[in-house]
């Protein structure tokens, strides 16, 4: 209660959110990318993002798992493919890129139906869609 009292005084929607308030699939892919909450700070340069975000964008249309795009980009960009894993991971966490995680329990092998890409751009409070 005094939680939600302090959310309330400062005009903020409140919820409590449980596994049981969610599908199961959804609540499995959450779990997954969770684990890209976080990224090293020598990953979070905003020339590799763009450049990161740039490589998936081009792969958008081709029926490519999950893995053959993060060894593809990983190739383009001359990461390590651990690298391009978590690069992945955070931007789908943050919403850079946006997938239907509803659809189907998402795995390295899984086929990704990309819905929308968006960049960060210079400034920080704005930021733009891929076309």
């Amino acid at each position: 209660k005094i939680e939600r009292e302090f959310w309330k005084n400062r005009n903020i929607d409140w919820n409590v959110v449980t596994e049981e308030n969610i599908p199961a699939t959804l609540s499995s892919n959450l779990d997954w990318f969770r684990k890209g909450a976080t990224l090293k700070r020598e990953l979070q340069q905003r020339a590799l993002i763009v450049n990161f975000l740039n490589e998936v964008n081009s792969m958008r249309e081709f029926q490519w798992s999950l893995d053959r795009m993060l060894r593809s980009i990983a190739n383009s960009l001359f990461l390590p493919y651990s690298d391009a894993k978590n690069i992945f991971m955070y931007l789908v966490w943050n919403k850079n890129i946006t997938l239907d995680l509803l659809a189907e329990r998402l795995m390295m092998k899984s086929i990704l139906l990309i819905k929308d890409i968006l960049y960060p751009v210079e400034d920080s409070r704005h930021e733009s869609r891929a076309s």
